[in-house]
């Protein structure tokens, strides 16, 4: 239906996220397809102090996400069950998306119509076309790429 498959990220992912995201401002931090919550569950063990968001349109993975949220002390999560197209970017200065290349240009005019300046977008694996990121990332132990923009 959503033309995205499942996707699971690199184990080093959520040590690059905190490298490159300064943790001297309020962080509210949204994983676009968050799926069973793997990289907002490992984000908020490494920062406490920020909030973390998952949009998920399939409904397993987002009751998974849910249901596993219970049994974490930091609570700094929520799992939202939709489509991104519904959230308002606005709110999050972090927004992160592992989708499809299929996706990459609805996700990124919605980055640009509404994400605030000082905002960080970044994509796992996939860039957008013809808007060159501020930053690559490649991983040691695979070929995927994080790619970075500041807004």
């Amino acid at each position: 239906m959503t033309r995205v498959p499942f996707f699971p990220s690199s184990k080093f992912l959520p040590y690059e996220i905190v490298n490159i995201v300064s943790d001297e401002r309020d962080i509210c931090f949204l994983d676009v397809g968050s799926g069973f919550g793997g990289l907002n569950f490992q984000l908020s063990i490494l920062r406490e102090g920020w909030r973390f968001y998952g949009v998920e349109i399939a409904i397993l993975p987002w009751l998974y996400s849910v249901i596993k949220s219970k049994f974490y002390l930091n609570r700094n999560f929520v799992f939202h069950f939709g489509r991104y197209e519904n959230l308002n970017f606005e709110k999050f200065n972090v927004v992160f998306a592992y989708l499809s290349p299929i996706v990459m240009p609805q996700i990124w005019k919605k980055v640009q119509d509404e994400m605030q300046p000082g905002s960080i977008f970044m994509s796992y694996e996939f860039a957008v076309d013809g808007f060159a990121p501020d930053v690559k990332i490649k991983f040691k132990n695979d070929d995927r790429i994080l790619h970075v923009w500041y807004l």
